[in-house]
């Protein structure tokens, strides 16, 4: 039986001479693998420039395989990016992105508007240029909410409980709290959407302070979370 679904791309790993395991992230699906064939040669449904990390496709494949690796008949690219593959700063942010995403989603399951979120944000980056180097800091700051844990809109409060998720007037004493300049630039970030991204004005320093604070947050509400390897490139990119 024959199954159409959009995806977005998370890896893949060479298998064998010219074939490909793929994992993506697919609209009606939830998390997907396939193993795709010929991509460095001539007869394949893909070519090599279709499964950059992030890339959007529109998948044909065959869905009664016992294999939790399905396998591809027809591919396309509905809407091809014009600058995430080849702009250097966002290639550096959509691998760190890829990354990361493939860390925090864990399950199988369905979640439109999670993919939706996906899509039409990483649309914004390739088409954006103000702004872009803090996109990944207002991406994972809202992708927490379609994850789970949602975190609070900021208050007036002095502390940022990174555990609970939420601001309080007292200094929690497990550590992970964000105060002062942070949590000035915090409050700034959860008050920013895509749509006024230009308007957020970080300078290396505190944007590091911000990613790190994330990385935190994600990793006390995850499990599994693991070391994240592009992150020191992306480190030396942003500061």
């Amino acid at each position: 039986m024959l199954a159409k679904s959009a995806v977005i791309v998370l890896g893949s790993v060479k298998y064998g001479d010219s074939s490909i395991i793929l994992k993506t992230y697919s609209e009606k699906f939830g998390l997907l693998s396939f193993i795709a064939g010929g991509v460095r040669g001539k007869k394949g449904s893909l070519r090599s420039s279709m499964v950059q990390v992030l890339s959007q496709l529109e998948l044909v494949f065959y869905q009664n395989s016992k294999s939790d690796l399905k396998r591809i008949k027809e591919a396309s690219v509905p809407r091809a990016y014009q600058n995430v593959l080849f702009d250097p700063f966002k290639n550096c942010i959509s691998m760190f992105l890829a990354e990361a995403l493939s860390h925090f989603i864990k399950e199988e399951e369905v979640n439109k508007p999670l993919y939706h979120y996906l899509s039409h944000s990483l649309y914004w980056l390739d088409e954006s240029e103000e702004g872009k180097a803090n996109f990944h800091l207002v991406f994972l700051y809202d992708l927490s909410g379609y994850l789970g844990f949602k975190i609070q809109p900021p208050v007036e409060k002095a502390y940022f409980d990174l555990l609970d998720g939420s601001y309080t007037s007292h200094d929690p004493p497990h550590g992970h709290v964000l105060k002062d300049d942070v949590l000035k630039y915090w409050k700034l970030l959860g008050k920013t959407g895509m749509g006024n991204l230009p308007e957020l004005r970080l300078n290396g320093d505190i944007r590091f302070k911000l990613l790190e604070a994330l990385l935190t947050y994600y990793r006390l509400h995850l499990r599994d979370f693991g070391e994240l390897k592009s992150l020191d490139v992306l480190h030396t990119v942003m500061r």
